[in-house]
């Protein structure tokens, strides 16, 4: 009985040890993400037919740089709309780069604004950092939103626009922002688990999933945050009713399934919102799949409720 008792003891003790293990090399993986080069995210928005390098050279981005309130060094452009006064802030996605936001350039630089596109933390020019799904990344927003007005001037229009881990760092960071007048979200999760758990392999979330609390603690421990810190639900749930809000969603998402994240954040949302969705589009391809209907979309939301 008592060699039946240690054997289950050591059993469930390498179990467990096995689950600390698996959390600890999934929150690695996820937090240092293998990069994609400038030159692989334009190609892959050049098989939709859009030259992302064309635009940045007829254009004619200023670069710039600033400074987060964690001291963090942040890279950006704008791309000036000449005699506008209206800014929108545009962030990437999980392991991409500011080449991800391109076709959202042109839109709203066709839209008459000014228009701010940064890497995030670790991607891109900027130096190399652990990635933290929009945790401190959403300080970088309110840094270059800030930061961009002092090279450009005050405007009487700012908005946050964001794609993926980019929209849930925008939806995040306005939670903090005095002055915004509009988002449009584009596949965010609705709380981190939602883009981290489609993505583990089946049999660890099968077999280990106490690997969970693992992960959460080793992040908290080794990074300062935890999934649970990482809540854009939270932040949509405490706007004002007059902050207007686009969402994008596609249905044959499979990186961030549309439900339960879009339903989530377009229900906690109070007041003014508007939903779009697609059938068909992979994640966050909506804007290269239909970028006609995609902008018409947009270009109604913003006469509709921030241009009145």
């Amino acid at each position: 009985m008592k060699k039946t008792l240690k054997i289950l003891i050591w059993i469930v003790a390498i179990y467990f040890v096995l689950c600390a293990g698996f959390g600890v090399v999934v929150a690695e993986k996820f937090v240092h993400p293998e990069l994609n080069s400038f030159e692989e995210e334009a190609e892959k928005e050049a098989e939709y037919g859009f030259d992302a390098f064309y635009y940045i050279d007829s254009l004619h981005p200023s670069e710039h740089e600033c400074v987060s309130e964690d001291g963090y060094v942040v890279h950006y452009e704008i791309f000036e709309c000449p005699g506008s006064r209206k800014m929108v802030v545009l962030a990437h996605g999980y392991n991409g780069n500011r080449i991800n936001m391109m076709p959202h350039v042109v839109l709203f630089h066709d839209l008459g604004y000014n228009c701010v596109v940064f890497d995030q933390r670790g991607h891109g020019y900027d130096e190399p950092r652990f990635v933290s799904f929009g945790y401190y990344e959403e300080m970088d927003v309110r840094a270059v939103a800030k930061d961009a007005q002092t090279q450009i001037g005050k405007q009487d229009v700012v908005g946050f626009a964001g794609m993926s881990m980019g929209a849930a760092t925008v939806l995040m960071a306005a939670e903090k922002t005095e002055k915004l007048d509009f988002i449009v979200e584009d596949s965010s999760f609705a709380e981190s688990r939602d883009m981290l758990i489609p993505n583990v392999p089946g049999f660890v979330l099968k077999f280990f999933r106490p690997f969970i609390p693992a992960m959460d603690a080793y992040l908290k421990l080794r990074y300062g945050f935890s999934t649970s810190s990482v809540n854009p639900l939270r932040s949509v749930s405490a706007y004002p009713e007059s902050l207007p809000v686009l969402f994008f969603h596609s249905e044959a998402d499979k990186k961030v399934p549309y439900s339960p994240a879009f339903e989530e954040l377009y229900d906690a949302k109070k007041g003014i919102k508007v939903k779009v969705s697609s059938k068909t589009a992979d994640h966050t391809m909506m804007i290269l799949e239909d970028p006609e209907s995609y902008k018409k979309s947009v270009a109604d939301f913003l006469e509709k409720y921030v241009e009145r």
